[in-house]
């Protein structure tokens, strides 16, 4: 659901008069010694004979940026109140939107602000009061948008980041190191700065929170788009090795390998946990033939030792690290997202991976 600021104010009363410590007939308007243009509604209400007044900013939509800016002008707000106002009420000021993002809330939390959102997410806190309630739920314009920042394209431009964390980026070198155009790059930095996730410096932009940013990313992950193929081979691990090495060994330096280890595979080489006996790759339709005719595979329904996923995107294969001579693996930050997605055990692989390439993520 995803009402306008005109609808709002009736949300934010039916919350009010819903509540089981107050009565429909205690909640009500009340006149203020404040410029109405400094806010958008105010409430009063009784409660074990104290007399409280809620004054509310209600917005449509917001960003982590734009809650930091809004509380301190809330706070003025209450601030402002005349002396008689502030003698008789507990004052307590609220934002209110269509869907505050955990980060939003952390924000209004720490400015003493209480918030409410359509989501059914909540928080009033004072000395005599405590409400306090999260949902897992996000409407369906915040999946999109947050879709958006994680579609392909732009995972692209927060691999490059992320791979160099402490790294100033002008907008330029990231068109370059992620492959994307100058639009789309300028759309993803602006995103990122909205979300407090990127920050602004007279060298460039530098991400300022990777870790909320990769947790963010893992909750909203979608894997690579394209078929995924189940194989076996005959042939031992010892010989697999071998042939995979002359194979990767042949590809030259201008060009991207039409296949690499993914998830578990890959992870072997960056943070040895997770044993077994099959193989996982990434790779193009060229790969996926190398793969037949080099290791004798055939497909099959169950029982599989080859796992293949066919990539339509080539990102992952252009960002591709050759971990030691003769071996290609998916970068460290896609294999943590597909290990974080898939099983309990891979999950495990992927804190354990994490511990090794990204001490920064919490």
């Amino acid at each position: 659901m995803n009402l306008s600021e005109n609808e709002l104010p009736k949300h934010v009363r039916a919350f009010f008069r819903s509540l089981p410590m107050l009565t429909p007939q205690t909640v009500k308007s009340i006149r203020m010694g404040v410029d109405p243009r400094l806010y958008d509604m105010r409430l009063a209400f009784d409660h074990r004979d104290v007399r409280y007044l809620v004054i509310v900013e209600i917005k449509s939509a917001v960003t982590p940026r734009s809650v930091r800016f809004l509380a301190p002008q809330l706070l003025m707000v209450t601030q402002r109140l005349d002396e008689d106002t502030q003698s008789k009420y507990v004052v307590i000021p609220m934002l209110v939107s269509s869907y505050l993002s955990p980060q939003c809330r952390e924000i209004c939390t720490e400015q003493k602000i209480a918030f409410l959102d359509l989501c059914g997410n909540a928080e009033l806190v004072t000395e005599t009061l405590f409400l306090s309630r999260e949902v897992e739920r996000k409407p369906k314009p915040e999946t999109r948008r947050l879709r958006s920042i994680f579609s392909p394209k732009g995972g692209a431009i927060l691999r490059a980041m992320l791979r160099e964390p402490d790294r100033a980026w002008k907008v330029t070198d990231l068109v370059d190191a992620s492959d994307s155009s100058l639009g789309h790059v300028s759309n993803i930095r602006n995103a990122l700065i909205d979300n407090e996730w990127l920050e602004k410096t007279n060298r460039g932009v530098v991400l300022s929170r990777a870790d909320l940013l990769l947790q963010t990313w893992r909750e909203n992950y979608r894997k690579a788009r394209g078929k995924s193929l189940l194989g076996y081979t005959y042939l031992r691990d010892k010989e697999q090795e071998r042939i995979l090495e002359e194979l990767f060994d042949g590809f030259t330096e201008d060009e991207y390998p039409p296949l690499v280890y993914a998830r578990n595979s890959a992870s072997q080489y960056y943070a040895p946990f997770l044993r077994g006996t099959s193989r996982s790759f990434y790779a193009t339709s060229a790969g996926v033939q190398l793969l037949e005719s080099e290791l004798e595979m055939s497909y099959v329904e169950q029982g599989g030792n080859v796992i293949v996923q066919v990539v339509e995107d080539p990102d992952i294969l252009r960002n591709s690290v050759e971990v030691k001579p003769g071996v290609f693996c998916a970068d460290p930050i896609t294999t943590y997202l597909d290990l974080w997605n898939g099983n309990d055990r891979e999950r495990e692989a992927a804190e354990v991976l994490a511990e090794e390439c990204f001490p920064w993520l919490n």
